[in-house]
């Protein structure tokens, strides 16, 4: 919206806070100052971040203003793991999608979460693995009508060398499809 989002470090903790021009700025979310704070994603008043537990990570959504987040999942592996960016909301606020790495493996693919307005998950997250395409990616854009997006990625077994962008659809059976094959330098 009409919002800008920032991030200030106190002494104690590190806020992210938005603010509107000409205007006081909110507080959305604090975490203490003795840990790198998490990537968040933000869709008008909710925020979306993940929380690393030893070998296991939680999605939390919060409301801004308030003290307490809903913990939305826990899945063993990491989740928007610091280089592949934090939730990417859909257009429509539903659903999120997040770097998915299971443990012990050697690339990221993409859980998809869906949650209501209250932020309770409904169903069961959906794992879309990308092979052939990107090992490791990062920049999630959402199409505007949510039937996918296009991230920005590089490596994998059947992919061009260099970084690239490629198309991922959410229609079932789909692969991702790389936009920039032809393009002999690093997007």
């Amino acid at each position: 919206g009409d919002d800008f989002l920032y991030g200030e470090q106190h002494a104690d903790r590190f806020e992210f806070r938005s603010i509107r021009p000409n205007s006081t700025s909110a507080l959305l979310r604090s975490f203490p100052a003795d840990e790198f704070p998490p990537l968040i994603g933000v869709h008008g008043d909710r925020v979306a971040f993940t929380r690393e537990s030893g070998d296991s990570t939680s999605l939390y959504l919060a409301m801004a203003g308030q003290l307490e987040a809903l913990r939305v999942l826990t899945v063993e592996g990491e989740l928007s793991a610091r280089g592949s960016g934090g939730p990417a909301w859909s257009p429509d606020g539903h659903q999120m999608a997040l770097a998915y790495s299971r443990p012990t493996a050697r690339d990221n693919d993409i859980m998809l979460v869906e949650v209501t307005a209250s932020g309770e998950m409904v169903g069961r997250p959906r794992i879309l693995n990308l092979e052939p395409g990107p090992a490791w990616w990062w920049d999630v854009e959402w199409l505007p009508d949510a039937s996918g997006f296009v991230i920005t990625g590089w490596g994998g077994d059947h992919s061009p060398p260099g970084t690239n962008v490629w198309l991922v659809s959410l229609e079932a059976g789909s692969n991702p499809v790389i936009l920039t094959g032809d393009d002999s330098g690093n997007i």
